[in-house]
């Protein structure tokens, strides 16, 4: 894009070809939005397609000039992204029988479903982290036409500005505008489940375009093009005269699909998927000790996501693909759209070799980037193949893997004298903080750079000294809180807010949330993701896999984790909720991945909290659901270890075959149960527990039996769980069990005994006392934690 000094703009052929698939399928926002009376002319109502043309329209002057591809059928070019477009709307799934008064009167009005569960379905809205916002209904009623974001859509278009940037930034601008107000619009419902979001579409359409614009531009292969061109017409004309009848579309489809599979449908193939895995970022991120060891756990895991977008980013750009190319970076992971020719894949392998190479001189081997690739014809984004693809893609740099994990292993041999005191690197350059490069960089991080807005290429040279990638690295300035900046991106990492000093601090959260010594810290993840993203995901979710349903699956688990989640860590999804951010530190929040760290009370009731909102953010779906751990820990006590003994409970947790499982303290219920025994009586029962702490200690102190307090747990546990299998325990045995194991019983003692033999027994039998009975494992755990010292 080439913009001379009285501001006329010169758009390349790829890139009119780039705006033409961004901009070809968005009328479809004004004609859901706006009212028949609205878009009734003399002619009749105006179609999707006629609005897209006014839509067009309201483009920044300069820009329209893409409309030559449209225009010209003839075109090799508009051919390009009409197969861009074929390709893509093939992933959708087709309803089996629908009669004809619901085509007529429901269509317009019908919203886009749930990925998670198709029983529920998104309101309306503008992209944000507000839960009520979009928060899925079941059955939902139209809520009437939104007007309002169809004009806001249009007049943030309009304003984009052109000087000053590249065709790069602009892509980007314009791709988080229409995602912003397109990613509750559904992309087709015409005898189509409404499950793809037009954003979603849109993108899809747009990679696979640049991607077959570029083997066109490298093979010279017109004819091979313009061959598929017609077979995809031709079967989109079998198609659309199958949905006019009423059953087994689905079926139908797919046989129509099958049949073309041998033809140059099925054996032409221009397209990769590339798809890359970075190993090793557990080790990197909690590989870490000392005093500072907290809040630099918490910017290595922000130093991870930025280095994911900057090596995707950069391997499209070298392919020279666009930021749309992308399907998703989240983490550790992500896969790019891209042309197959033989300059690919060896840009690929070329890259995957200086990737791992820098990492290597700069993490010692610690993190890998494994990268593979799959080659895709048009029939392998279809619905009928979607079920069967497994990718089983060719894999890069083994050997490269290989000489890395030897070379690492000799040099951990070596002598070293001076070693970085929070990773343990070893140090060639002393410095006065005892600190290796990178760990001196994270600490000084400015959070402003974070909170605030977010210069690429001024972070690549405060962490690398330059940029070790690519020099032109586009900037992406990306404001947290403000929608109005591009594109947006959520942080999830939050330290706790500190009253008497009015900072932010990771260690000395308040005197009330502090127990002892000791703070609460909590791990948790989503189950079966790997199922749910690869062949048998549709067991979970009942839809077969293809790309646009792993994309929108990526992005919904960014939009929780490392969006919807700064609303719940500040109490705003409710009213009456506590302002966990005062409390609760976020150390990571990313993929499908949660650690957090602050008030153990605190950290526990949050759990809770995310945990309803993720049921409703899937639908109430019984399948996707969530694992936990917690436990109660030394401040002082290593980060890494902390990380290792939650992920190791974490794992037990998963152990039953349905999951779904929270670990409290090495103890393993159902989130049912948990969900109970979490309660506005938070108070009572914080105080409830440092009253029995204390009593308990004076016990264990005459006593000086560790026994009592294993049987208070045992005890404890064996009449939650008998009450969870609803299976009457003999309660009356419980003062036995305990009494037995003292000779001497003081008043003190006697008094405790009495007290909780109540408690578990009006507890059991539902009467009004509602503190749950985990105040009296907590305690005993901290009692025999404090009785370790």
């Amino acid at each position: 894009m080439e913009i001379d000094e009285v501001g006329n703009i010169t758009l390349s052929e790829k890139e009119k070809l780039t705006l033409s698939a961004l901009f070809h399928d968005l009328g479809k926002s004004s004609w859901r939005r706006l009212p028949e009376e609205v878009l009734r002319t003399k002619k009749g109502i105006l179609n999707h397609e006629a609005l897209n043309k006014d839509f067009i329209e309201k483009l920044p002057e300069g820009l329209r000039s893409f409309k030559e591809i449209i225009n010209d059928k003839t075109s090799i070019l508009r051919k390009i992204y009409k197969v861009g477009d074929w390709i893509a709307a093939q992933q959708r799934e087709s309803l089996d029988d629908v009669n004809e008064e619901y085509l007529r009167e429901s269509v317009k009005k019908r919203p886009l479903k749930n990925i998670f569960n198709r029983e529920y379905y998104y309101r309306d809205s503008s992209l944000s982290t507000k839960f009520e916002n979009f928060f899925v209904k079941k059955d939902i009623e139209f809520e009437g036409f939104r007007k309002e974001l169809d004009k806001k859509f249009k007049k943030e278009i309009s304003l984009v500005r052109l000087k000053g940037i590249d065709f790069d930034e602009l892509i980007v601008i314009l791709a988080s505008i229409i995602q912003k107000y397109t990613i509750t619009i559904p992309e087709g419902a015409y005898k189509t489940e409404p499950l793809v979001d037009l954003f979603t579409h849109t993108k899809l359409t747009t990679a696979l375009t640049i991607a077959l614009y570029e083997y066109y531009k490298e093979t010279g292969e017109k004819e091979k093009i313009e061959e598929l061109y017609e077979k995809l017409n031709e079967i989109f004309n079998k198609i659309l005269e199958i949905q006019k009848e009423k059953k087994e579309i689905q079926k139908k489809i797919s046989e129509t699909l099958m049949e073309e599979k041998n033809t140059i449908f099925g054996k032409f193939k221009p397209f990769l998927s590339i798809r890359g895995d970075l190993s090793g970022i557990q080790n990197f991120i909690f590989n870490i000790k000392g005093s500072k060891a907290l809040k630099n756990l918490k910017w290595r895991s922000f130093f991870i996501s930025f280095l994911m977008d900057v090596i995707s980013q950069n391997l499209a750009k070298k392919l020279g693909m666009t930021y749309l190319n992308i399907l998703f970076c989240s983490g550790g992971n992500f896969e790019i759209i891209a042309h197959n020719t033989k300059k690919s894949k060896d840009i690929i392998e070329k890259f995957g070799e200086e990737i791992n190479k820098f990492l290597f001189d700069k993490f010692r081997g610690i993190l890998f980037l494994d990268l593979s690739y799959e080659e895709l014809s048009a029939y392998d984004f279809s619905s009928a193949k979607s079920n069967e693809i497994t990718f089983q893609g060719n894999r890069l740099n083994k050997k490269n893997r290989k000489f890395i994990e030897i070379l690492d292993f000799v040099l951990k041999g070596d002598d070293v004298k001076t070693r970085c005191e929070i990773c343990d690197a070893p140090i060639s350059n002393k410095n006065n903080e005892g600190l290796c490069n990178l760990c001196l960089k994270l600490g000084k991080l400015n959070p402003k750079e974070i909170y605030e807005f977010l210069d690429y290429k001024n972070l690549l040279k405060k962490f690398f000294g330059k940029n070790p990638l690519e020099k032109d690295l586009f900037i992406r300035k990306i404001n947290i809180n403000n929608f109005n900046a591009y594109p947006f991106k959520f942080y999830g990492g939050i330290p706790p807010y500190t009253r008497e000093s009015g900072k932010r601090d990771y260690l000395n959260i308040d005197d009330e949330g502090v127990v002892g010594d000791y703070l609460g810290a909590a791990k948790l993840d989503v189950d079966n993701l790997g199922k749910l993203f690869r062949r048998g995901g549709e067991s979970l979710i009942n839809i077969f896999m293809n790309e646009t349903i792993r994309s929108r699956l990526s992005f919904n688990l960014y939009w929780f984790f490392e969006g919807i989640i700064l609303d719940i860590h500040k109490g705003k999804n409710n009213e009456n909720e506590k302002n966990y951010h005062e409390k609760v530190s976020i150390i990571f929040s990313g993929g499908d991945d949660l650690f957090i760290i602050g008030q153990w009370d605190y950290v526990l009731e949050f759990l809770n909290r995310l945990y309803k909102e993720w049921k409703k953010f899937v639908g109430f779906n019984e399948k996707i659901t969530l694992s936990a751990s917690f436990n109660i820990f030394r401040k002082k006590y290593p980060i890494k270890k902390i990380a290792e003994e939650l992920e190791e409970e974490l794992e037990n947790a998963k152990e039953f075959p349905e999951k779904n499982r929270i670990s409290i303290m090495s103890n393993v219920f159902r989130w049912g149960l948990f969900e109970e025994s979490v309660n506005n009586k938070r108070e009572d029962e914080f105080k409830m527990i440092i009253k029995l702490k204390k009593q308990l200690g004076n016990i264990l102190k005459k006593e000086k039996k560790k026994g009592f307090l294993n049987r208070i747990i045992e005890i404890t546990l064996q009449i939650i769980k008998s009450k969870q299998r609803k299976d009457l325990p003999k309660i009356w045995a419980i003062r036995y069990y305990v009494y037995r194991s003292f000779k001497k019983l003081d008043k003190e003692t006697r008094e405790f005994l009495r007290s909780y033999d109540g408690f578990l027994r009006d507890w059991y039998l539902n009467t009004d006392k509602n503190i749950n009975p985990y105040v009296f494992i907590i305690s005993a755990k901290l009692v025999e934690l404090e009785s370790r010292k």
